[in-house]
């Protein structure tokens, strides 16, 4: 009999978790739940205008576009249920939030399931890990990041994990790095380590027409960690020596300050800012119109721009920081270098003296066996297993 396992993911981890519920679905009997709120209805591959106002659950069908939905139905096909969680209040913690995590408690007991499965912490579900232990079920609970990344400091964040993590029996990260971090700090934890999976789902917003590939581009949140202007003082190193080559800057920024910061700092002719959010539209076209994308993160546990670039077949440049270099075949899916203007430069450098070098790495990246960023059978029904 397969195990039967609520899972609960939100907009922010969607393209990861569609990945990830397309092969688990397949060995347990999965049922989804997807938080979405006022601030997340347009993040990630979520694309959603409007919320329901006086509604907790919604079938996907009801919520989203037909051409959305067209593209979720592979993904939810096989599941034994498939629905959005709605808040529609902006505030994280309230007494709608305690409701909230009531109504999903009493639709879990409906479910009966043996595991549930947390998509990392849920502030706006703070209650429900108590309520859980009512319940003979057991509690697993995604770790994207182990450690806060610098400059981003959440303590709501910080106390959501303090509550739910005394109610987990097993805990998930994405990479060796991660893991490794995550028991360091949590001794008495039991961890799993699994792989992410390329982000396929951008496949349905690909312009397949369009093989011209013109820029070098960062894409992602303008954040301090990423390294943003270690890709810009690169940039200023290349540009002494090579005067028609395009940058691209790309991604909605972490606050107010820090976007205005970079473009008054580093003023290139050659380098376009592009600070705002990102449809699925654009993110697929920027990443179509690039030879590299390049990560020059200072810290990182692993990256969903990695992800997605590989499922678009271009290849990265990523630092060697956390579990970046884990999911980069050198010369095969791209190329490692260190966290600094010189080593990105240089990495850079090399394919701009060799014009099809990002070519040959695409072509790389399609004829890639796959296979190992499969999680396996035996390895699922091991983590949903006593």
């Amino acid at each position: 009999m397969k195990p039967i396992v609520l899972f609960i993911t939100k907009t922010c981890y969607l393209d990861a978790a569609l990945e990830y519920i397309d092969e688990v679905k397949k060995f347990v009997t999965l049922h989804v739940i997807i938080e979405i709120d006022p601030f997340s209805k347009k993040m990630n591959i979520s694309d959603v205008n409007n919320l329901p106002r006086k509604i907790t659950f919604i079938e996907a069908k009801q919520l989203l576009s037909q051409k959305e939905y067209s593209n979720y139905k592979k993904y939810m096909d096989g599941c034994a249920s498939f629905e959005f969680l709605i808040h529609q209040n902006n505030k994280s913690i309230s007494l709608v939030s305690i409701k909230k995590s009531y109504l999903l408690f009493k639709k879990t007991k409906k479910i009966i399931p043996n595991y549930i499965h947390f998509d990392d912490v849920s502030i706006r579900l703070i209650l429900f890990p108590f309520l859980v232990a009512l319940l003979k079920t057991k509690l697993i609970i995604n770790v994207h990041d182990p450690i806060q990344h610098s400059g981003e400091k959440n303590l709501k964040n910080i106390f959501a994990r303090k509550i739910f993590y005394k109610k987990v029996s097993k805990f998930i990260t994405f990479s060796k790095f991660s893991k490794s971090i995550f028991i360091e700090n949590n001794k008495k934890k039991f961890c799993v380590n699994l792989n992410l999976k390329p982000y396929l789902f951008y496949l349905n917003y690909l312009n397949k027409n369009d093989d011209k590939k013109t820029k070098f581009s960062f894409i992602g949140r303008i954040s301090a960690y990423k390294g943003i202007d270690i890709f810009l003082d690169a940039i200023s190193i290349l540009n002494k020596k090579y005067n028609n080559i395009s940058y691209l800057i790309a991604g909605a920024p972490f606050n107010d300050t820090i976007g205005e910061k970079l473009v008054n700092q580093y003023q290139f002719e050659n380098v376009e800012f592009k600070l705002k959010h990102l449809s699925n539209l654009e993110l697929c076209n920027i990443i179509q119109e690039s030879k590299i994308i390049v990560c020059p993160y200072r810290d990182a546990t692993q990256s969903g721009i990695v992800m997605t670039a590989l499922a678009l077949n271009t290849p990265l440049i990523v630092s060697n920081q956390g579990g970046l270099p884990e999911y980069i075949e050198e010369n095969i899916t791209g190329m490692i270098a260190n966290p600094d203007a010189v080593s990105i430069a240089a990495a850079i450098e090399t394919f701009i003296i060799e014009p099809l070098k990002h070519l040959k790495l695409s072509e790389k990246i399609k004829n890639m066996d796959k296979a190992k960023f499969m999680i396996g059978e035996s390895k699922i029904l091991n983590l949903y297993s006593e």
